[in-house]
C-alpha cells in the first residue's frame, strides 16, 4: 500500500469520526433540552416529574339559572308567590385544562353549547301595603250605612248577603265574644292588638269560640238573619275605645 492510499484512508477516517461526533452532539443537545422541561430527580427518595401539560375535554354538565324576582303591586307586602318553579338545563362545555407536576392548575372553558334550556324560578314580591282592616265579606253590597236612623245611632254598617255566606276576621286579633247577643242575634267580637274591637252581627254559625287567635282574611262565620234583623245581612261595626266608628273610613 502506497503512502497516498494510507493518507487518503486516514482522511476518511478522521472525517467520519467527525461526522460521528456531531451526531453525538445534536443528540445530546437534544436530550439537554427536553430534561429542562422534564426533569426526573430523587428527594428523599421519592421521583416527583416536574412539568407542564395541557388537556382539551368535552364533557356535558347540568346548570341552573339564578331566581327571578318580579315585584307585583297586586300582592301585599307581606305575600311572595312563586309563579314558576325552576328546572335545570344541560349544556355541552368544551374544557382546556393545565397540569404542572399532575395537579391541576387552570381550567379555560373554551367553548360552551346549550342542550336542554334551564327555567329560573320566578317569585312575585307585593309591594301594596295592606290595609288596617279588610272587607268581612266576598261582595259588599252596602243595604245601610253608618249614621243616625229611627232616632238612634245605627253603628255599624250593613251588608246584605244571602245566609251562609262566609264571613271573614277584618283583621289580626283574639276572638273575645262568639254568642247570642242582645239584637245583634249570634254575635263575634274580635279584640285586635291596637285594642281595637270589629263586631260581625245576625251570624248563622260561629266557626270560632273564645279565646282563639284569628288572622286577617281568616273564616270566623257564615252569615244569617238572627236577632233584631229585617233580612238576612252582616252587621259590621268597628269601635275604638269602645265608641262606634264609620267602617267604610277604615276598610
Amino acid at each position: 500500500m502506497t503512502y497516498e492510499m494510507i493518507h487518503s484512508y486516514k482522511r476518511k477516517l478522521k472525517c467520519l469520526l467527525t461526522f460521528v461526533l456531531f451526531l453525538l452532539f445534536i443528540s445530546g443537545f437534544s436530550a439537554y433540552q427536553t430534561a429542562r422541561q422534564y426533569t426526573i430527580y430523587v428527594d428523599a427518595g421519592m421521583p416527583i416529574l416536574t412539568g407542564q401539560t395541557k388537556q382539551t375535554y368535552t364533557q356535558v354538565e347540568s346548570y341552573t339559572l339564578p331566581c327571578t324576582y318580579v315585584y307585583d303591586d297586586e300582592l301585599y307586602t307581606d305575600e311572595r308567590i312563586v309563579f314558576q318553579e325552576s328546572t335545570p338545563g344541560t349544556k355541552e362545555v368544551t374544557v382546556l385544562s393545565t397540569y404542572y407536576n399532575g395537579t391541576q392548575e387552570d381550567q379555560v372553558i373554551l367553548d360552551s353549547r346549550i342542550l336542554v334550556e334551564a327555567t329560573p324560578e320566578i317569585i312575585h314580591i307585593g309591594t301594596k301595603s295592606r290595609p288596617l282592616y279588610t272587607a268581612p265579606l266576598d261582595t259588599l253590597d252596602i243595604s245601610s250605612y253608618f249614621g243616625f236612623r229611627w232616632n238612634r245611632l245605627h253603628e255599624g254598617v250593613d251588608f246584605a248577603t244571602p245566609v251562609g255566606s262566609n264571613v271573614y276576621a277584618a283583621a289580626d286579633g283574639t276572638i273575645i265574644r262568639a254568642e247570642t247577643y242582645g239584637g245583634y242575634g249570634l254575635c263575634i267580637d274580635i279584640r285586635h292588638e291596637n285594642g281595637n274591637i270589629t263586631r260581625y252581627g245576625h251570624l248563622s254559625t260561629a266557626k270560632v269560640t273564645v279565646g282563639d287567635y284569628v288572622s286577617q282574611g281568616d273564616l270566623i262565620a257564615l252569615s244569617g238573619n238572627t236577632g233584631q234583623s229585617t233580612g238576612p245581612h252582616l252587621h259590621f261595626e268597628i269601635r275604638i275605645n269602645d265608641t262606634a266608628q264609620n267602617p267604610l273610613d277604615y276598610l
